[in-house]
């Protein structure tokens, strides 16, 4: 089995309804706007996982983590969330990430 035909196997074996770390990415162009988003993602239980400006581009990078499943109506409802949130704080969300398989449980921050 090659590591395609092994993920699309943890793909379709993988329980959306058990909760893991969900990994999310927000860039801001001000570290004033991420830095009020941090408080407020930390009000509401977010993880901080980092927190950096890019050299080059000098745009502000923002990853968060939270813990919850990873149904498709959860995902939906999460990214409309993180699109709101980040609009809110100036900022763009640029989506998510998260472990299928047998690490699910573990995060990525």
């Amino acid at each position: 089995m090659d590591d395609r035909e092994w993920a699309f196997e943890m793909l379709r074996n993988d329980d959306d309804s058990v909760e893991r770390e969900v990994t999310y990415w927000f860039y801001f162009d001000k570290k004033e706007n991420m830095d009020r988003m941090i408080v407020a993602a930390l009000d509401l239980d977010y993880t901080l996982c980092s927190a950096s400006q890019n050299e080059k581009t000098r745009e502000w990078g923002l990853i968060l983590s939270l813990t919850h499943d990873v149904g498709p109506d959860t995902l939906e409802r999460m990214y409309e969330v993180h699109e709101r949130f980040a609009k809110r704080f100036g900022g763009k969300y640029d989506g998510h990430e998260y472990q299928i398989g047998p690490g699910a449980g573990e995060g990525l921050c």
